[in-house]
């Protein structure tokens, strides 16, 4: 994320959940992206990496629930092999893609 520039704010778009799906590693890595998703990862996932907050100072990773996610938070948990019921993604590209 320290190689991103300036967000285009102006060029912001919704990404339909069929696009987004097809979208590459190197997609999720450049600009802003935000996904609000349903998920659920494998039984076999020791560590699920999406966090869930209960409160003020309670955090959780579960196997399953709802949450925002950045670009590289989605990323890392489909490498993980999550399913996801996306309900909302918005991406804003960088100033220089």
């Amino acid at each position: 994320m320290a190689a991103l520039t300036l967000p285009d704010y102006f060029a912001g778009e919704l990404i339909d959940s069929k696009t987004i799906r097809g979208w590459s590693d190197k997609q999720f890595l450049t600009g802003y992206t935000i996904v609000y998703a349903d998920f659920t990862f494998p039984e076999s996932v020791k560590y699920p990496s999406i966090p869930c907050y209960i409160d003020k100072t309670s955090t959780v990773y579960p196997l399953e629930g709802t949450s925002y996610l950045t670009g590289p938070e989605f990323l890392l948990a489909r490498n993980q092999g999550c399913e996801f019921d996306i309900k909302l993604a918005y991406h804003i590209r960088d100033k220089q893609s």
